[in-house]
């Protein structure tokens, strides 16, 4: 269970990473020393030096533990598409949530939001139970990182972000971000609501972006 990181990081900004093109114009240095939050791969592979694994997949927290993953692993107790499906328990590095049924593009904080206290929210996007951790850790604020929502300079991912062998990855994920994009305001807005402001990273000086392009189109 969850329960022991309630309020870990009462008093502390959370910074919460997604895997968008705009962590390759920041330093991974910058967040020694800070609570990080990051979704699947996304620590290892951009060379953060401390943090906690969220996923909304519950097989990440046994496939990650068997690549030797040593981090703190947050995920579902089960198959979030199949309630009915065997539960998974804690182990060593793993900790487990009781599982809401993931609705996709169909999600609505109104209608999704767990009612139990110690369960995480599972929406469209992982990104979605990392926030929604961090809160539940204590976060005085949520600082998104990387959670672009579309191209910079017309790459979506950071260049050592590990892609699936699938021709139509890309594809799938610009098919996605209108939804992620509308989901992730709605998560936003909840967790304001429960008293925790939510903010993002800009790694550029302003909205300008210093000569990169930014395209969100859906």
């Amino acid at each position: 269970m969850i329960t022991q990181f309630q309020g870990m990081w009462a008093g502390r900004p959370v910074f919460v990473f997604g895997s968008g093109k705009s962590l390759d114009y920041l330093d991974p240095k910058f967040f020694d020393g800070q609570p990080c939050v990051t979704t699947n791969h996304v620590g290892q592979q951009w060379g953060l030096s401390d943090y906690i694994i969220v996923s909304h997949h519950y097989e990440v927290g046994d496939l990650y533990r068997g690549m030797g993953v040593s981090n703190t692993i947050v995920c579902p107790d089960r198959d979030t598409t199949n309630l009915e499906s065997q539960r998974f328990p804690d182990g060593d590095n793993v900790f487990r949530f009781p599982a809401s049924r993931q609705r996709f593009h169909n999600f609505s904080v109104e209608r999704n939001w767990p009612a139990d206290h110690d369960r995480l929210v599972v929406g469209s996007t992982g990104l979605h139970t990392a926030m929604h951790f961090a809160q539940y850790a204590g976060a005085s604020a949520v600082i998104l990182v990387g959670a672009d929502c579309g191209r910079l300079d017309g790459e979506i991912n950071f260049v050592k972000y590990p892609l699936p062998d699938d021709t139509g990855y890309g594809g799938n994920t610009e098919r996605s971000w209108f939804a992620w994009e509308q989901h992730n305001r709605q998560v936003a807005n909840k967790l304001r609501s429960l008293g925790c402001p939510v903010y993002s990273l800009n790694p550029f000086i302003n909205f300008g972006l210093e000569g990169h392009v930014f395209d969100a189109t859906y």
